[in-house]
């Protein structure tokens, strides 16, 4: 227990939404809601010191395009100016002792949470840092054609780190085209899900609930998820659950299940790469 009262750990929060879509994990807003899109950089105030900031998909033609303000590189850019704007605050307060961050991420919004944490990394090294922990949460981060670089293949530096990747997200024309993830190396620990690209979250409209998880009987939410232990996992959507089962992977499994090569070879080379 902390035997100061007034020394408190700030958590800081950032949610990047996948390409159409304005906010996630939470409910997706039609776009027949009044929601104007520059609200979702808006700070959402929760209870304590902790602080979530959204960053919605890119927009440019319903999300198929990475372009225009709301594109990877934007979302990452304004990140980078919360978190500054954050650490003026934090850096000087007497009261907050560390920084706990969360980063979550869905289809390019996970790529931009990737490349993200990676920068706030290399910023919680510097000695003025207050930066405790880094934690990172993807969810079949795809960056779309015309990407190269750290937008397809990453080393993630995060603290702990978790990815899910879908194993059927190229079943239909859209998603075979552009459409292979970027590759997560040194996770800890990785989830296969045989659901689409929104790996059984619904977060294409199909529910509105939290996501939860069931891992030997422990419920966990998508933040949760790295505090399991380090490995691969399947899971399978049972009752309004994802349960969660710790298996033996050995990648030549993958090689013969109906993927298109791009996808198949990115999943392997996370798997053979984590940690």
């Amino acid at each position: 227990m902390n035997e100061n009262p007034q020394e408190q750990i700030l958590v800081l929060k950032f949610n990047f939404a996948g390409s159409g879509y304005l906010s996630f994990p939470h409910r997706q807003y039609s776009k027949k809601e009044s929601k104007p899109l520059n609200d979702i950089y808006s700070l959402k105030y929760q209870s304590g010191k902790i602080r979530t900031y959204f960053f919605c998909g890119p927009q440019a033609a319903g999300g198929i395009f990475d372009s225009g303000e709301y594109s990877i590189k934007e979302n990452i850019k304004s990140a980078k100016d919360k978190f500054y704007h954050e650490k003026q605050f934090f850096g000087y307060s007497g009261t907050i002792t560390g920084v706990y961050i969360l980063v979550k991420g869905h289809s390019r919004g996970g790529v931009a949470a990737s490349i993200f944490a990676n920068w706030l990394k290399d910023e919680s090294s510097k000695e003025d840092s207050k930066v405790i922990r880094i934690e990172l949460t993807l969810l079949d981060p795809v960056p779309g054609p015309l990407h190269f670089g750290k937008f397809n293949d990453i080393t993630t530096s995060a603290t702990q780190s978790t990815v899910i990747y879908s194993l059927t997200a190229d079943r239909d024309l859209v998603h075979k085209i552009g459409f292979t993830p970027q590759i997560i190396r040194s996770a800890d620990r990785i989830i296969l899900t045989t659901e689409g690209h929104d790996c059984g979250t619904g977060i294409r409209g199909k529910s509105n609930k939290k996501i939860k998880y069931s891992f030997n009987g422990k419920i966990y939410s998508l933040s949760q998820l790295n505090q399991l232990d380090r490995g691969v996992y399947c899971a399978i959507i049972y009752n309004d659950l994802i349960k969660l089962f710790l298996i033996t992977m050995n990648t030549n499994d993958l090689s013969t299940l109906e993927m298109h090569d791009g996808r198949k070879e990115s999943i392997i080379k996370a798997i053979n790469a984590k940690k």
